[in-house]
């Protein structure tokens, strides 16, 4: 009997010490929703509103990439950080001193362009655009003046590169490459960029 005293005086000094001094609970965050759901990287800010980012914001991250700074909080139920330059589609999440919580709501990333090499060549040139948010791009199309829109296959594709052939086809002249997103053109307008098919 005294022994199971001692041993249950020892489990209770044991949990009072583990919640005493120089010990800090934090409560986990939780997200209600994100504004907006879609943009393009670097430039678009999210505003995730919830609970609980007072307790210490270690992170924030889009479709698994992390953000380069951890974002601006207000009180305790909002925080904004920028989509950062190799994001992806996919949830929202932030990381606090509670633990991580993500918002089952995707956003989407939506692609851009900021280059292409080279910018002329005949068919069967391989070509890589260069941009943003391309992991969303579906397919290519090359089209010059009236001629057919032939389909290129896309052979190698990241978050910041893409590169496809020029398909044997394409009418010589001053073409369009036209990238189409899944998105749809209403979040994701067509990415079209001009090529000379030699």
């Amino acid at each position: 009997m005294a022994r199971a005293i001692l041993l249950a005086g020892l489990l209770l000094s044991l949990a009072l010490a583990s919640c005493g001094p120089g010990r800090t609970s934090y409560v986990a965050p939780t997200i209600t929703g994100i504004s907006p759901s879609y943009g393009p990287v670097t430039t678009t800010s999210i505003t995730v509103t919830g609970s609980g980012f007072n307790a210490g914001v270690t992170g924030a991250a889009v479709g698994g990439v992390a953000a380069t700074a951890k974002g601006t909080v207000t009180g305790d139920t909002q925080l904004s950080f920028t989509v950062p330059a190799a994001a992806v589609t996919g949830v929202v999440s932030v990381t606090t001193l509670g633990g991580t919580v993500s918002f089952p709501q995707v956003f989407t990333v939506v692609p851009g362009f900021t280059g292409i090499a080279p910018a002329s060549g005949p068919a069967g040139t391989p070509v890589t655009v260069t941009g943003t948010g391309l992991m969303g791009i579906t397919s290519v199309a090359v089209a010059a003046g009236s001629g057919p829109s032939v389909a290129a296959t896309i052979l190698t594709q990241t978050a910041q590169k893409l590169t496809f052939d020029i398909p044997n086809g394409a009418s010589p002249g001053s073409s369009i490459i036209t990238l189409t997103s899944a998105y749809g053109t209403a979040i994701a307008p067509l990415l079209q960029v001009v090529f000379t098919v030699n």
